[in-house]
């Protein structure tokens, strides 16, 4: 059981004190579920479209520092992750679960932008290197992958929409919704 927070560094973001609190009790079953990295269209975060804006920047080559090249990540798409969340809501099963959701098949933080740039028809050369264009803000020698074997294991779920198709949605709802708050 996961017992430090993720990436925001903050109990809060991650509602590890609301899972404590959770599991402690005895009156009610509970089911948690841990989000990924969750993309797609009208993402807050712009995780894709920062992406987008960055690779488009860097004219023909994007550096990445080592450490965030080499960060693997659980992802989600939107579309996928509300499915998965629905299935846990109907499970009629008693008992209490906790579940990680997302992409099986966790990828660096290259590889998703590698994704993203083949997507977007960009050319350039994405580089691994110690003077990386985006500065880490965080430590990311730690992976954040996420095995959510439980999860296939309890239901009978097939992803939606593959990786590739679902950043093909995003890049596609991005460049519908350029002048929108969100992308």
């Amino acid at each position: 059981m996961r017992t430090k927070p993720g990436l925001g560094l903050t109990e809060e973001i991650d509602n590890l004190h609301v899972e404590r609190v959770a599991l402690k009790q005895n009156a009610l079953d509970v089911t948690i579920a841990r989000l990924p990295g969750v993309f797609g269209p009208n993402d807050y975060q712009r995780r894709v479209g920062s992406m987008i804006e960055a690779l488009q920047d860097s004219g023909s080559e994007y550096r990445m520092y080592t450490t965030l090249a080499n960060f693997h990540w659980t992802w989600g798409y939107v579309h996928n992750i509300a499915d998965m969340l629905i299935e846990c809501a109907l499970d009629s099963r008693s008992g209490t679960r906790i579940y990680n959701l997302g992409y099986s098949e966790t990828l660096s933080r290259m590889q998703m932008y590698q994704l993203v740039a083949e997507t977007i028809g960009w050319n350039g050369q994405i580089v691994s290197s110690e003077q990386g264009t985006e500065v880490p803000t965080q430590d990311y020698d730690q992976q954040w992958s996420s095995d959510i074997s439980k999860f296939l294991n309890d239901f009978d779920y097939t992803d939606r929409f593959s990786i590739e198709e679902a950043v093909r949605l995003t890049v596609e709802h991005i460049k519908a919704h350029v002048t929108s708050e969100y992308d």
